[in-house]
C-alpha cells in the first residue's frame, strides 16, 4: 500500500495526507502526541502512562479525560485514523502495517542497513541518504520534559552517522569529502575534541599539513575558551607528528596524465578492494592500539599485493607514522638481515634512534657499521668465536630490536615479497614478537602462495604467530568483470577521442581474467600499436596477438623457477591446450610415470595448472591457472619439437577416444 501519510519531526512538524497539509493537526499537543506515538511506534503504550507522561500536573483522572479528548481531536484531525493508531480501551499503538513515511523512522532504517552492509562503497549512499534527512533538531518549537531528551539523542544518532560518513570516505581515500563532512560535525558541536584529531589527520593524508596545525589552534582556543582544558594526550600526539612532517609529496591525481601509455599503476585508485583496505585498517588501528600483528597479504603477480603495502605506508607515513619498507630479491642470493638493515636505515627509524649506549649497541655495529661513525663512543664489536656465537647472536637480536621499538610509537615495517627473505630475518621478526607483546607494531609481508610451501621459513613464521594470536592474513582475488571495466575506464578516461565500449572492457577481462597488472599493460600494449581510441575489435576474440613485455616477463620468471622436468611438462601440457587430462599428458610425455606426477604435482603446488571442475571438462583434468602462462609455454617449444609432439598427440587421441574420434578431432 502507498503512503498516504508523511510525517516530518526533524527541523520543524509537518504532515500530510495524500500530498496534502493538515491544517486542522494545528494543536501542539496533539503534535506532541503522534511524534511520540511515532518515535515509540514498537511500543504498546498504556493509557495511564501517556495520561501520566502528556499531563504529569493533573490528577489521575483529570489526565485520563484529558487524554479521551485528545484522542477524540486526533481522530477528527487525522483522516482514517484506524490505519495508523491501534487504539483499545487500555492500550495504544502506532500500527506496525501502517501507510506511511517519517523521517526519523527513514532515518533508523538507512542506519540499520549501514551495519549489515559492506563495502564502504555501499555504506556511504545510506549514510548520505540519512544524514539529508536531518533537517534540524527534533520538534525544536516543543518544550515538554520528555522531547530534551529525546532531542539530544537524536543529536547523538546524527553526530554518529556523521562520523560513520567521515570513516567511511576516509576508507575510501575520499579526503576532500571527508574533510567537509568533518568540518560539519564540528559546527554541529565544537567541543568534540575527537572530531578535531580526526580533521587534522584527515588534512595530513589530503597532504595539507598548514591546514592540519590551524585545526589544532582551533580546537586548543576552542576548548581553553569553552570548558577550561587543553586538548587531551591523543591530539597532542598527533600535533607532535604533525610538526615533525616534511611537506606532504604531490597527490597522484596532480601527476601528468597525458597518455595511458606513460602511465603508471599507482596513478590510478584503487579498483575492487574496498574490503580489503577497510579490513587493513581495522587492523592498523587495532595494531596501534597495543597488539603487535603480522599481516600477509598473499596473491599470484600483479594482483596488487605491493600496490596496498604503498598506500597503506603513505596513509600512515602522512598522519606523522613511523613506516620503513624493505624489498626482497630472489636474485643474489638472500643477504642475512638485509631487510632489518633497510628498516633501520629509514628516516623514520633513523631519526627516532634512541641514546647510543656503549654496550647496548655495539653488536648492532655489524650490520649498520656507520654506528661506529656516529658515535665515537661506542666499541667495535667483540670477535665471534663458536663458543660466544649464541650469546653474539642474543645480543645482536635484543640490540636490533632496541633500533626498530625506541619508543612506544605506532610503527608500520613493510616487507615487500617476503617469499624471498632470508631465514635469519624472520627469526629476529619472530623474537621482536616474542619479546614486545604489547608493541604498536605492524608487519605487513606481501607474499606470493607459490613460492611458500609448508616448509618455507615465512610458512613457519605464520604458524609460530597464528598460535599466539598475532597473525591476520588477506588473499587478494582477479577483479570481477564488472571491477575491471571500471579500471579500464580510469585508463580510458586519460586517453583522447575515447571510444571505448562495453565489447572492448569484455575482451580485456577474457585476456587478463582480471589481473589489474595485466589489464594496465594491455590496454597500454593496444595504444603502444597505434591505436588512437580505446575500442573493440568485434572481428576477433583477442585484443592483439603480441603479449606485453611486462606479461610476458611475469609469466617467463614463474616457468623458469621451475624443475627441468616440470618446464618439460608443461611446454608438452600447454601444447595440448589449456584443458588437459592425465591419461592424454602420460601418452603425449613419455615419461616415467612417477617422475610425470612429481612433475605435474610441482606445477599443481606453483599454481601454473589446477584442477579443471567438472563443468569445465566433465571432469578428471587439469587446467593452466591463467591462459597467459600456456602461451608462454607453448612458446618455448622449437618448431621441430612441436610437429613430433603433435603426432604424439595425435596418436594418444586416436587410441584414447577410439569410440568418439569426433571429441578427439576436435584436439588433434
Amino acid at each position: 500500500m502507498a503512503a498516504t501519510l508523511r510525517i516530518q519531526l526533524l527541523g520543524e512538524f509537518r504532515i500530510q495526507h495524500d500530498e496534502q497539509p493538515l491544517a486542522e493537526f494545528n494543536s501542539p499537543r496533539l503534535q506532541s502526541l503522534l511524534a511520540y506515538l511515532i518515535l515509540h511506534r514498537s511500543v504498546i503504550h498504556s493509557r495511564q502512562h501517556l495520561a501520566f507522561l502528556f499531563w504529569p500536573d493533573s490528577s489521575d483522572s483529570q489526565a485520563r479525560t484529558n487524554l479521551r479528548n485528545a484522542l477524540h481531536q486526533l481522530r477528527n484531525s487525522l483522516p482514517n485514523i484506524e490505519l495508523y493508531l491501534q487504539i483499545e480501551s487500555q492500550t495504544i499503538a502506532w500500527r506496525a502495517d501502517a501507510p506511511y513515511q517519517a523521517d526519523v523512522a527513514h532515518f533508523e532504517d538507512l542506519i540499520k542497513q549501514v551495519d549489515t552492509t559492506q563495502p564502504p562503497a555501499l555504506q556511504r549512499p545510506l549514510l548520505e541518504q540519512a544524514l539529508a534527512l536531518y533537517k534540524g533538531d527534533l520538534l525544536p518549537d516543543f518544550y515538554e520534559e520528555w522531547i530534551l531528551q529525546e532531542r539530544e539523542d537524536w543529536r547523538q544518532k546524527y553526530v554518529g552517522g556523521l562520523e560513520m560518513l567521515v570513516n567511511v570516505l576516509e576508507q575510501q581515500r575520499d579526503y576532500r569529502t571527508a574533510i567537509d563532512m568533518c568540518q560539519r560535525l564540528l559546527k554541529f558541536d565544537p567541543l568534540l575534541e575527537s572530531s578535531y584529531t580526526q580533521l587534522m589527520r584527515l588534512h595530513a593524508l589530503n597532504g595539507d599539513r598548514a591546514a592540519a596545525l590551524r585545526v589544532y589552534h582551533s580546537c586548543m582556543t576552542t576548548l581553553v575558551r569553552e570548558l577550561g582544558i587543553e586538548p587531551g594526550p591523543t591530539t597532542q600526539s598527533v600535533y607532535e607528528q604533525l610538526l615533525k612532517l616534511e611537506a606532504a609529496p604531490p597527490s597522484p591525481s596532480a601527476a601528468s596524465t597525458a597518455s595511458v601509455a606513460s602511465l603508471l599503476p599507482f596513478e590510478t585508485s584503487l579498483v575492487g578492494r574496498d574490503a580489503v583496505w577497510q579490513q587493513m585498517q581495522t587492523i592498523w588501528q587495532q595494531t596501534a592500539g597495543g597488539h603487535p600483528t603480522l599481516l600477509t597479504i598473499s596473491a599470484e603477480a600483479g594482483l596488487g599485493k605491493t600496490r596496498l603495502a604503498t598506500e597503506l605506508t603513505e596513509w600512515a607515513s602522512r598522519q606523522g607514522m613511523h613506516t620503513a619498507t624493505a624489498h626482497c630479491y630472489a636474485a643474489g642470493g638472500r643477504l642475512a638481515f638485509a631487510p632489518i638493515v633497510a628498516w633501520l636505515r629509514a628516516p623514520a627509524l633513523t631519526q627516532a634512534r634512541p641514546s647510543i649506549e656503549p654496550h647496548g649497541f655495539a653488536e648492532a655495529a655489524r650490520l649498520l657499521p656507520e654506528l661506529l661513525q656516529e658515535h665515537p663512543n661506542l666499541p667495535p664489536p667483540l670477535p665471534v668465536t663458536p663458543q660466544t656465537e649464541a650469546w653474539h647472536r642474543q645480543q645482536l637480536f635484543e640490540a636490533l630490536a632496541r633500533l626498530a621499538l625506541p619508543a612506544p610509537h605506532p610503527l608500520l615495517l613493510v616487507l615487500d615479497d617476503a617469499h624471498w627473505c632470508d631465514a635469519d630475518t624472520l627469526e629476529w621478526v619472530q623474537y621482536l614478537f616474542h619479546t614486545n607483546p604489547q608493541a604498536p607494531l605492524l608487519l605487513l609481508a606481501t607474499v606470493r602462495p607459490e613460492e611458500t610451501p609448508a616448509d618455507h621459513p615465512m610458512s613457519e613464521l605464520q604458524r609460530q604467530l597464528a598460535r599466539v594470536g598475532k597473525l591476520k592474513q588477506i588473499e587478494l582475488a582477479p577483479l570481477t568483470s564488472t571491477e575491471t571495466a571500471q579500471l579500464v575506464g580510469q585508463l580510458a578516461g586519460h586517453m583522447a577521442e575515447n571510444g571505448r565500449d562495453a565489447h572492448f572492457d569484455r575482451q580485456i577481462f577474457a585476456e587478463t581474467e582480471g589481473n589489474p597488472l595485466f589489464i594496465l599493460e594491455t590496454v597500454r600494449s593496444t595504444l603502444d600499436a597505434g591505436q588512437t581510441q580505446v575500442k573493440s575489435n568485434h572481428h576477433s576474440d583477442s585484443l592483439s596477438a603480441t603479449l606485453p613485455p611486462k606479461i610476458r616477463a611475469i609469466m617467463e620468471t614463474r616457468l623458469m623457477r621451475l624443475s627441468p622436468a616440470a618446464r618439460d611438462l608443461v611446454a608438452i601440457a600447454a601444447l595440448i591446450g589449456r584443458a588437459f587430462t592425465l591419461d592424454v599428458l602420460t601418452h603425449v610425455a613419455e615419461m616415467d610415470e612417477d617422475d610425470l606426477l612429481l612433475a605435474l604435482d610441482e606445477l599443481w603446488q606453483q599454481r601454473i595448472v589446477r584442477e579443471a571442475t567438472a563443468g569445465e571438462t566433465g571432469g578428471g583434468a587439469y587446467d593452466f591457472s591463467h591462459d597467459k602462462l600456456r602461451e608462454v609455454a607453448r612458446a618455448t617449444l622449437s618448431p621441430m619439437m612441436r610437429r613430433m609432439l603433435h603426432r604424439r598427440l595425435a596418436s594418444a587421441l586416436e587410441e584414447l577416444f577410439a569410440a568418439n574420434l569426433d571429441e578427439a578431432a576436435a584436439q588433434i
